[in-house]
């Protein structure tokens, strides 16, 4: 819980600052940024307050974030790259699963005793 507390402190600190900063520019979109009034119900406001970031919901500005970072990302072709290394290290491991013999020393010493049979024909010669 305190670990989502110090979350919703740093939100609030950025959007004090976020609003202080735009009221230099336009207060009219400062005023409509700040968050709604919550009611007071019996004296005390609602346990659990919602966090709100330049006017919007934190988990919409969440959102909002993630989905800009996802388009620089997508638009710098690094997703592309990522692609390109699941791709490579799922065929590696196919490759790998394929390839790869069970009981490979039991295999290998029936080889080596197939050879030494054969090669004592061929001594016998």
């Amino acid at each position: 819980m305190k670990f989502m507390l110090s979350f919703a402190s740093f939100a609030a600190t950025f959007n004090e600052k976020m609003i202080r900063t735009i009221r230099h520019f336009s207060p009219h979109l400062a005023a409509k940024m700040r968050p709604p009034h919550m009611p007071v119900i019996r004296g005390r406001s609602a346990a659990r307050k919602k966090v709100y970031v330049c006017g919007q919901p934190r988990l919409v500005f969440v959102f909002l974030g993630l989905t800009a970072s996802f388009v620089l990302w997508f638009t710098s072709c690094g997703l592309l790259w990522v692609f390109y290394a699941f791709a490579t290290a799922l065929l590696m491991i196919i490759l790998h699963a394929s390839l790869r013999t069970p009981n490979l020393k039991a295999r290998l010493n029936t080889f080596r005793e197939e050879f030494r049979a054969v090669w004592r024909n061929y001594s016998e010669l």
